[in-house]
């Protein structure tokens, strides 16, 4: 249970830290004329793309909430 526990912890810091710090939420486009108007290309944030980083972030701290319980259980048992 010991060895379970950390690679649940391991797992879920590395999705929280590549949903903190790695998944990118913004869309490009490009710049473009509209009739003879000069449109700026920008980063433009989405919200689906916001919604799925939030959803691996909660995943991840469920799982190192999951793992940090096995390793108290096993702690308590004293195995």
């Amino acid at each position: 249970m010991v060895t379970t526990g950390w690679i649940v912890l391991v797992i879920s810091a590395v999705l929280i830290v590549y949903a903190a710090w790695g998944y990118d939420t913004a869309i490009h486009s490009d710049s473009n004329f509209i009739g003879g108007t000069f449109i700026p290309s920008r980063d433009t944030i989405n919200i689906g793309l916001l919604q799925n980083q939030l959803m691996m972030f909660q995943a991840g701290l469920v799982g190192i909430l999951s793992g940090v319980i096995l390793l108290a259980i096993n702690t308590v048992r004293g195995q």
